[in-house]
């Protein structure tokens, strides 16, 4: 098989992990049960992350919730163990070995060939290395896909604006998720949970499980489920802020600072937002460059003997360049970072 065009099936998994979290928080009933089991069926046969839809129903159920009957979870259990069955029993697929891709570690990507040299006798190290990788992206955007950027530049004093951005935003936001999980122990020990406390729950065993599954080589859109149960959870510490906020003085230090520090958290997720939106119009740039460059018969697929193929390709051809995309090479300096020019961000 010829991948002709990438699918973005992480954000597939995306959708899915927050309709599981959805079906968990509400009214029983037989279609929320019918739902979740569907749920993680069509999940887990799109990647294996879908599998972290059975962690959310699991996690929520643990931590109160019963919208989704005990009935139903034992049947997704049943259906995560036939998983594990068909995979590595009757298809015999296995894991990823470390001759296949090349991942992040320290601060550069190493090939197949450095990884087996470096860890082909104890790979164990390797994978320990990229499930804590994974759970740092998360918590604080560092490293990048196994490689510490911003330590990188911090040690060469070449610091990009988006790095310090990206770092202290995450980093802020999960300083206000362990504020709120220490200012919640007292009625946790009591087993008094409140919908943030389960939203909290949930984000915890999403990111171990995330970081978990995909142990085997290190990828920022691999642990995207993750983050955006961390994006919950900051969410929740936030709303918690703003109502003590509430009750201090405004006049006051404290509540100055607290103010200032917020403001500062949101304008950098703020930023972050902006830059997400320039990141897609910077990669749709490149891609219809490249199928400019390659035209609407690209050398070495196989085409001539094709015909439907060769169709195909034609038609995604005629697509792109009739694709009115804003070229990033007239953006100001400081929007400027795609593949072909250097700029701040």
């Amino acid at each position: 098989m010829t991948e002709g065009f990438p699918i973005d099936t992480f954000l597939t998994i995306v959708v899915c992990c927050l309709a599981g979290a959805n079906l968990s928080f509400g009214r029983p009933a037989l279609w929320r049960d019918l739902a979740s089991v569907a749920l993680f069926v069509f999940a887990a046969l799109t990647v294996e992350s879908g599998l972290l839809v059975w962690v959310i129903c699991a996690a929520a159920w643990s931590a109160g919730c019963r919208d989704v009957s005990k009935r139903a979870l034992l049947v997704t259990t049943a259906a995560m163990l036939g998983y594990f069955f068909l995979r590595f029993g009757l298809l015999d697929v296995g894991v990823p070995s470390l001759e296949q891709r090349s991942s992040g570690f320290g601060f550069r990507t190493l090939d197949p060939p450095e990884l087996i040299s470096r860890f082909g006798e104890h790979p164990w190290a390797f994978y320990a290395y990229n499930v804590l990788s994974q759970v740092l992206t998360v918590l604080f955007a560092e490293p990048k896909g196994g490689v510490w950027v911003f330590t990188r530049g911090l040690l060469a004093g070449e610091l990009l604006p988006r790095d310090v951005v990206g770092v202290a935003s995450s980093t802020g936001a999960t300083l206000l998720i362990a504020w709120y999980t220490v200012s919640r122990i007292t009625d946790w020990r009591r087993r008094v949970f409140e919908h943030g406390d389960r939203l909290l729950l949930i984000f915890v065993s999403v990111l171990c499980a995330n970081a978990l599954l995909n142990y085997a080589y290190t990828k920022d859109v691999i642990v995207s489920p993750a983050g955006v149960f961390h994006a919950a959870a900051a969410s929740v510490a936030f709303a918690r802020v703003l109502t003590g906020l509430g009750r201090l003085p405004s006049v006051r230090l404290p509540a100055v600072a607290v103010t200032i520090a917020l403001a500062c958290l949101s304008a950098g997720w703020a930023t972050r937002l902006v830059a997400a939106h320039y990141s897609l119009h910077d990669k749709a740039f490149i891609v219809r460059n490249d199928w400019m460059w390659m035209g609407p018969r690209p050398p070495g697929l196989g085409l001539e003997g094709n015909p439907a193929g060769a169709a195909l390709v034609e038609q995604l051809y005629d697509e792109e360049v009739r694709m009115r995309v804003a070229g990033t090479y007239f953006y100001p300096d400081h929007g400027q970072g795609g593949r072909y020019f250097e700029k701040p961000w």
